[in-house]
């Protein structure tokens, strides 16, 4: 039922306006001359902004998984210590505003225990918000209210949720030293390359003398940064936006769904990590009684990763064939042959829901103490062999370019932003026996002491050695 604003004259003639609730447009002017009333305009009214709903949404949006978790966790310990669900809500809510924890999950929970109270289920309360409590909560809930066994399931979630977190952290954990690294990287390149070389590129013009050809190449590609930074930064933002918009494609997702789990260093930790969410789910929702076809669609719901949603696609197909599930796992790229193995065991046992919390067990001990440290080793490996060749390209270029200049090569201080460059090649220069000339007038007094005094420092270490 709608609210219709309606404008009329009543018998009198006199205007009239007010609001009427009514299914539909004809039925809401069915009603105003119902009164006598004739109608000039009925259109439909416009909602009033529900000020509650609305943070209660932007609260929903803020919420924290580990919020979550200790909801769960809470709540399972109060009901099964034969606290009502209804004043384990009320007190999780009344402890959060209190505290001032959980502050986003109280409004999304006083929202749920309104729900509640007005007559719906748990779990048809939690799909209201989801974005806060995940596909599998709330099926996990649904079976719960059907067995009677909510305490217990809402500590099993609790440690499901728990388990998927701390595999998350460990994930990023492991990429977020390398990604650094590499940035660092690159970073520091750009640097030199646009703000050094330059400067050397200002001594080097001050010579008559050929550079050697490997300075002449770095120092044209520092040209070309310099020179054109605007059209590099463009493309930069271009080929940024362009890979967003490319992930964003199905074609996209897919290809870089697959160099995830193809990868040389990081292709075996995501695929126990994608190994690990599936089983752990698939078994958890099957130890509750939740039937094995809607159980592998929820499976199919979770897996962030197009290959292996294809995968559990197919072993729904299977399923609703009447196959057994091991059919697909057995000859799947994506599984490891013994995971595989064991999960046809259990299915021929009839013990699956057991192998498959044995099989979320132990996979996390390999991405936890296996695949991190070699991951972060190798990238750190890469990393150094990466920055080598620049360093050196750098190196290279400056030291050439100083032999080049000879005996007898004169070194002038070309302004007050040298000094670091001046400190540089005083150092290495004079080793050469190049007489350095500075202009003591265009730096500043400190920096003048400290290059003559290591000027004179090497030209007494050369008279001596002469």
């Amino acid at each position: 039922m709608a609210t219709y604003a309606y404008k009329a004259r009543d018998a009198q003639g006199r205007p009239s306006t007010g609001t009427v609730n009514a299914t539909s447009e004809f039925d809401a002017r069915r009603a105003i001359q119902r009164d006598g009333s004739i109608v000039i305009e009925v259109s439909l009214a416009e909602a009033d902004v529900d000020i509650d709903a609305l943070k209660t949404k932007i609260a929903a949006r803020r919420v924290q998984r580990d919020e979550v978790i200790g909801l769960a966790a809470q709540l399972g310990v109060m009901i099964e210590t034969g606290v009502p669900l209804s004043h384990a809500l009320d007190a999780f809510i009344e402890q959060s505003r209190r505290r001032g924890r959980r502050a986003n999950l109280a409004p999304v929970m006083q929202d749920v225990a309104a729900r509640i109270a007005s007559g719906d289920p748990f779990s048809r309360a939690m799909a209201k918000f989801p974005r806060v409590f995940p596909t599998l909560m709330v099926s996990l809930m649904e079976a719960a209210e059907a067995s009677g066994s909510m305490g217990t399931m809402l500590g099993r979630i609790s440690q499901y949720l728990g388990k998927e977190r701390k595999i998350v952290k460990q994930i990023r954990g492991a990429l977020a030293y390398p990604c650094m690294m590499l940035t660092l990287a690159f970073s520091i390149t750009a640097f030199l390359v646009s703000w050094v070389l330059p400067r050397f590129a200002r001594i080097y013009e001050s010579r008559e003398a050929a550079l050697p050809k490997v300075t002449q190449i770095i120092l044209a590609f520092s040209n070309f940064t310099t020179d054109h930074w605007p059209v590099l930064l463009g493309g930069l933002a271009a080929a940024v936006v362009g890979f967003f918009a490319f992930r964003a494609s199905r074609s996209g997702r897919r290809t870089i769904d697959h160099f995830k789990v193809s990868a040389p260093v990081i292709g075996p930790m995501f695929t126990l990590f994608y190994l690990t969410r599936a089983t752990r789910t698939l078994g958890t929702l099957m130890a509750a009684g939740v039937p094995v076809l809607d159980a592998v669609r929820i499976v199919r719901g979770v897996t962030n990763n197009v290959l292996w949603g294809d995968l559990w696609a197919e072993i729904e197909e299977t399923v609703t064939a009447g196959r057994r599930i091991s059919e697909v796992l057995l000859h799947s790229q994506l599984v490891p042959p013994a995971a595989a193995q064991m999960l046809a065991a259990g299915e021929d046992s009839g013990r699956l829901a057991q192998v498959l919390e044995r099989v979320a067990v132990h996979a996390p001990i390999d991405v936890s103490e296996a695949w991190p440290v070699p991951a972060v080793g190798a990238a750190e490996r890469r990393r150094h062999a990466d920055a080598a060749p620049i360093a050196a390209g750098h190196h290279l270029a400056a030291y050439a370019a100083a032999g080049q200049l000879g005996d007898g090569a004169r070194v002038a201080a070309l302004g007050d932003d040298d000094h670091a460059v001046v400190d540089v090649l005083v150092g290495d220069v004079a080793r050469e026996g190049v007489e350095v000339v500075l202009h003591p007038a265009r730096l500043d007094r400190h920096a003048a002491r400290r290059v003559h005094r290591q000027h004179d420092v090497h030209a007494a270490a050369g008279r001596h050695a002469r």
